[in-house]
């Protein structure tokens, strides 16, 4: 008994070193485990201060590797497309740009363009735009809810790091130095260089709670309008519920043939803020000036209502747009979406126009409300419909120049020149008021309204610039014809510069996508069976209509048609002094403008009276569709930034990816 306990004795030392051993390997584990942890949180935290886009990129990259593993290899032997979106950009950030968009949709898209461009070339990290949700639409949307930020962030991570939030870590650092402002309206890149890119050495992160109309038109370096154009027609994409929704309505239209999209802007918000009272009773007036009042932004409360139409300076009423609509030869049988909100006044106000064009539409009677249900009280979400139909419609007629009028303009422009017929309202009125009081008879009230718009279709043509006063001139956004041309060309038709370019500008090189064909493009539909005209002078009519309608005007021109080329780009063609006089520095060939065309594949270009062809000229591809069409196309997924629609090849020794 006493020699076994002397054994146990002797092996208790060897157990002890053995639990000692194990217990020293477990915890040495899991120090080194622990100290592994926190080199990687710190990585993260640093890759997301200053690397976002290369993390996500190589995050992206995975998962695409992946899903082609799990895929496996195709049947049909086709490989698989590569990433549209170029690897993300590398660069010391100067620090975080939040910005606070202001206005309706189409303004603040407008200034989440702008604000893109901004933070390029002041080498920022911009944060996720935020939307306004404090003015009169109430509109509780934010930007995920109406744009597909995935999108956005990755289509422009080779331009400018863009993140959801500033991170954390750096907000408890820096997170009181933030700085809030709101830059000088119609800003060139000089002031935001000497200006602003200072004050980051001191504030770290700087807020801008105003956004609209900061950066200016014109005289910025020609890579910088570019910017915004790809920001505009590639970046901002809607989120997949709006586009099914919007593709929806389109199909919908178009179904029942040619469609027209009138933005009628006879809406309460704008009938206030302008004092425009044209045909309201009294207490609809006084209405629209207490709501004037009501809100102290709105800057200007005393105005005379008549004087400002006179000036050109309100939308047409609904019944001045039913007489205007058939001066310019549209037939009663037309297709019409009303693209806004509710009209002022409601069905009473509406009654003449349906009455002259009883196949009027709206998407509240072409969507089922449980298919709006989702939509309703997010006045921005609406809009994006309107803004889409309008895009996509064969003739788009704006009543009044407002934000979504101008950027419709633009897309419009980009997509092919597609027919939109500019309004000169200060013409209209006076020929209204003169065909009113018996003045002018029907027949020249319509050849005067035909004439004053036939330079008014939506052609290639210069932006008017005023300087010292931008907001007179012409809207960047409106016609953004440096995307639309190539460099030298826009270079001649740039006004002179007031900047620095070259200063901080080094790594914006200029890359230039493969010319455009029209090869692959698929054709639509031969349009016919359009219904005969018929005579305005019906008892719904205004009573001074006299004589047969005069049908040769512009709204004829989009029967008869035989072949419609979408993406046409290709302008009816001009002498050449009208040329010269109206685009100087533009080459031109046989009378026709060299605005970076398409090649012309059996398509010959048609004179101003046969603009009907134009009219449907083309439908317009979003989300995927316009993947394909550019794919097909020989473009590279960079369209509208660098050479959008430009007819030249790649110089020897350039490619498609960054230089």
């Amino acid at each position: 008994m006493a020699g076994r306990s002397q054994d146990r004795c002797d092996k208790l030392p060897f157990v002890t070193v053995i639990l000692r051993g194990r217990l020293r390997f477990w915890f040495s584990l899991a120090c080194s485990g622990i100290v592994l942890w926190t080199c990687l949180v710190q990585l993260v935290t640093v890759g997301e201060l200053w690397h976002s886009h290369l993390l996500s990129g190589i995050t992206s990259r995975i998962f695409q590797i992946t899903q082609a593993q799990h895929l496996g290899p195709r049947e049909d032997g086709a490989v698989p497309a590569p990433s549209p979106f170029l690897p993300a950009r590398n660069y010391t950030s100067n620090g975080f740009l939040r910005v606070s968009c202001n206005g309706g949709l189409n303004q603040m898209r407008a200034a989440i363009c702008d604000m893109v461009t901004v933070a390029r070339f002041l080498n920022l990290t911009l944060v996720v735009p935020e939307l306004d949700k404090a003015s009169f639409w109430a509109d509780p949307s934010k930007f995920e809810d109406i744009f597909d930020v995935r999108h956005f962030i990755d289509s422009l991570r080779d331009e400018v790091q863009i993140v959801k939030r500033v991170p954390k870590r750096f907000r408890q650092n820096y997170g009181n130095t933030t700085l809030e402002m709101r830059p000088v309206s119609w800003s060139n890149e000089k002031y935001y260089m000497e200006q602003i890119l200072p004050l980051f050495s001191k504030h770290k992160v700087l807020h801008f709670n105003k956004t609209d109309a900061r950066l200016a038109n014109n005289g910025l370096p020609l890579v910088l309008q570019k910017l915004r154009c790809h920001a505009n027609y590639r970046a901002l994409k809607f989120t997949p519920q709006i586009e099914n929704l919007g593709h929806k309505l389109i199909q919908i239209l178009q179904k029942k043939g040619p469609f027209m999209a009138l933005h009628l802007r006879y809406e309460m918000d704008m009938l206030a803020f302008s004092g425009c009272t044209q045909s309201c009773t009294e207490e609809e007036a006084e209405e629209l000036k207490r709501m004037r009042y009501a809100f102290p932004w709105w800057r200007e409360k005393e105005i005379v209502s008549q004087e400002r139409r006179l000036q050109g300076h309100c939308p047409l009423t609904p019944e001045e747009a039913a007489l205007v609509l058939q001066a310019l030869g549209f037939e009663r049988e037309t297709q019409i979406y009303i693209a806004a909100g509710e009209v002022y006044g409601g069905e009473r106000r509406l009654a003449q126009l349906k009455a002259a064009f009883p196949r009027i539409v709206k998407k509240e009677t072409l969507l089922s409300p449980n298919e709006l249900q989702q939509f309703q009280n997010h006045s921005s979400q609406m809009a994006a419909l309107d803004f889409m139909v309008s895009v996509a419609s064969d003739a788009f007629v704006p009543t009044y120049d407002g934000n979504m009028a101008k950027l419709v303009e633009g897309h419009r422009r980009y997509y092919g020149f597609k027919r939109t017929i500019l309004l000169d309202r200060k013409k209209l009125v006076e020929l209204l008021d003169m065909h009113q009081n018996g003045t002018l008879s029907w027949n020249e009230f319509a050849e005067a309204v035909q004439k004053a718009h036939e330079n008014r279709m939506g052609r290639p043509t210069r932006r008017r610039v005023i300087p010292d006063k931008p907001k007179e001139e012409d809207y960047f956004y409106a016609n953004p014809f440096e995307c639309l041309c190539d460099n030298t060309t826009c270079d001649d038709l740039l006004a002179p510069r007031n900047s620095s370019e070259g200063n901080g500008f080094t790594n914006l090189e200029a890359q230039r996508a493969p010319p455009l064909t029209c090869t692959g493009i698929s054709k639509t539909k031969p349009i016919t069976n359009f219904p005969k005209n018929e005579n305005p002078n019906s008892q719904n009519q205004h009573k001074k209509m006299e004589g047969p309608p005069i049908y040769s005007g512009i709204g004829d021109l989009w029967k008869n048609s035989e072949v419609m080329l979408p993406h046409r780009l290709v302008p009816p063609p001009l002498s050449d002094q009208e040329q010269s006089d109206r685009h100087p520095g533009f080459q031109s060939a046989a009378g026709i403008p060299n605005f970076g065309s398409c090649n012309r594949v059996g398509v010959d270009p048609q004179p101003l009276g046969h603009l009907q062809n134009d009219l449907v000229s083309g439908d317009v591809f979003l989300g995927d569709e316009a993947e394909a069409l550019r794919h097909d196309s020989g473009l590279d997924g960079r369209l509208g930034r660098d050479d959008a629609f430009v007819g030249k090849p790649l110089p020897e020794g350039v490619n498609g990816g960054r230089q």
